[in-house]
Formats: C-alpha cells, sequence, structure tokens
C-alpha cells in the first residue's frame, strides 16, 4: 500500500527463507525468532500470500 520499498525487503527475505529451506513457504514464522512454525510443507496459506504478494508487487 504505497511502501514499495519496503515490501521488497520483506519480499527478498522471504525468498531468500524458502531457498535455503529446500523452496519451501511456511504457513507461519515465529514471531521471536523467525523459524518456521506450523505445519511445513503446507501448499495453502503462506504459499498463496506469498504469491499474491508477488502479483501486486510487479503488477504496480
Amino acid at each position: 500500500m504505497g511502501q514499495k520499498s519496503q515490501a521488497k525487503v520483506l519480499l527478498d527475505w522471504m525468498t531468500s527463507q524458502a531457498q535455503a529451506n529446500y523452496e519451501l513457504i511456511p504457513e507461519l514464522l515465529d514471531y521471536n525468532t523467525q523459524d518456521y512454525a506450523g505445519s511445513v510443507p503446507m501448499g495453502g496459506f503462506g504459499s498463496g500470500s506469498y504469491v499474491l504478494a508477488l502479483n501486486d508487487y510487479y503488477s504496480n
């Protein structure tokens, strides 16, 4: 929502986390440690949110 540079930082960070974890995107991240939490692999909310964020970032 108007914060494209901050969005890019988060997208790049999440992409690097997935690359370091066999290309798996978590459903949840621990708030304090930023470790993967919840069920992994999860083909639902986490990866869906990631794809929507990429779509939004690159379509604007």
